[in-house]
């Protein structure tokens, strides 16, 4: 643990909240907002049960980070966690970032019960974080959905909600019942000046993918039998896919039964400062989540894959997404093919091939980190404490426990 100094005790304090962290894009959004906080005064913490060796290195050398262990689990409960806090030197917080559904009931308890009551701003970045569970399944095994959501609902004030897209906001007004006008949609940034030295020299038949290798992810997999049929085609293409991950044995198995062993290369984990330089010579970029918008900045034209989507469709290229949206899917599902939408891009003249660019490049402008941390801060001001009963915390305490317990003796049926 890092030893406040004096002249950090005259400090704004800041804590970010996620269960884990590892390089995903939400981690990767409390790197940049904590790096550039810190510059404005600000002193950033952020608290995790276990972080992944390579997100840690991410992090500048102003942000303190608090691995907890076990321990995170006391951030659950209204008098541990204020314990917990004292002993981190964390009792002066001026406010609490959630980046997770789990973590935002935590910053609930913490601004509830910490004496100081700091202000709270839950981020949304999952389509059914914090909605309430259909009725049907209400005394299943929800009652702990349904106190979180009522939380996030009732105790988080909406000026206190930052949706990642609209889709995402008009998602949970639905499932609360009520307009969410004062919620902000707030855009991951992004820190273009990265890629501004992005020497772009496309390949035509080149695609890209950056991200990790899990099964939601699932243009992970779908992707190669699309790769089989643009080389059967007669298209030079190969796919350079960075990343790492528990999908990666399913991908080597079918690569190898589609003999794409020349026109598929599994990279691995992409040191993030190296990001522009993979890109340079894409043609196109197939992903999801902030890796697409990088993309974007590098005028990479670009694909989004639907999480959890195993049709190999999509909503057309990046710029016909609706502004935010990721990786989840809209009202209507997919229907245009991924494999037709890169065949024509393999199939463009040189002129066409730079408007596409240039379309890509203006679309994810809105998310230049210097526009989207101003926003952040607005939000911030406007932010207040939230409110939780114990009553509340016990009930979900307990059913958390009771969860455990179910699965636990569920995998000890399994063993026997």
């Amino acid at each position: 643990m890092k030893v406040r100094t004096n002249s950090q005790t005259d400090c704004r304090e800041i804590v970010f909240i996620m269960e884990v962290f590892i390089m995903g894009g939400i981690e990767t959004l409390m790197a940049r907002l904590g790096k550039t906080l810190a510059k404005d005064g600000w002193r950033v913490t952020i608290l995790t049960r276990t972080a992944a060796p390579e997100a840690v290195r991410m992090l500048d050398q102003t942000i303190h980070l608090h691995q907890l262990g076990e321990n995170y689990k006391r951030l659950y409960s209204s008098r541990n966690s204020v314990k917990l806090l004292r002993s981190l030197d964390l009792e002066t917080i001026h406010a609490v970032f959630s980046g997770d559904g789990a973590a935002g009931w935590i910053a609930t308890v913490i601004s509830s019960f910490l004496p100081c009551h700091p202000k709270i701003l839950c981020g949304v970045y999952v389509p059914t974080q914090n909605v309430y569970p259909p009725k049907r399944e209400f005394f299943r095994s929800c009652y702990g959905k349904f106190l979180a959501a009522q939380n996030f609902d009732r105790n988080v004030a909406d000026r206190c909600k930052l949706f990642y897209s609209e889709r995402i906001r008009e998602l949970h007004s639905r499932s609360f019942g009520r307009s969410l006008s004062e919620a902000r949609v707030w855009l991951l940034p992004v820190d273009s000046s990265m890629f501004k030295n992005c020497r772009r020299q496309p390949r035509r038949g080149k695609i890209v993918s950056v991200g990790r290798l899990v099964h939601w992810k699932t243009y992970n997999l779908y992707m190669i039998p699309i790769v089989r049929r643009l080389a059967d085609k007669g298209f030079p293409v190969h796919w350079d896919v960075y990343g790492d991950g528990e999908a990666r044995g399913d991908m080597e198995k079918l690569i190898q039964k589609h003999g794409l062993e020349t026109q598929i290369t599994l990279h691995g984990t992409l040191d993030y400062q190296h990001l522009g330089e993979a890109l340079e010579d894409a043609w196109v970029f197939v992903g999801s989540g902030t890796a697409i918008i990088e993309a974007g900045f590098c005028r990479v034209p670009s694909i989004m894959g639907i999480g959890d989507d195993k049709t190999s469709k999509c909503y057309g290229y990046l710029y016909d997404v609706p502004l935010g949206c990721l990786s989840e899917s809209l009202d209507e599902p997919p229907d245009i093919d991924v494999a037709q939408l890169i065949e024509n891009l393999f199939l463009l003249e040189d002129t066409e091939y730079h408007q596409e660019m240039e379309k890509t490049w203006q679309y994810v402008q809105p998310f230049e980190q210097g526009q989207v941390y101003k926003e952040f801060l607005q939000s911030l001001e406007m932010a207040a404490p939230a409110r939780l009963s114990r009553l509340k915390i016990a009930a979900y305490n307990a059913t958390t426990a009771y969860r455990r317990w179910r699965f636990s003796l569920a995998q000890r049926r399994k063993l026997r």
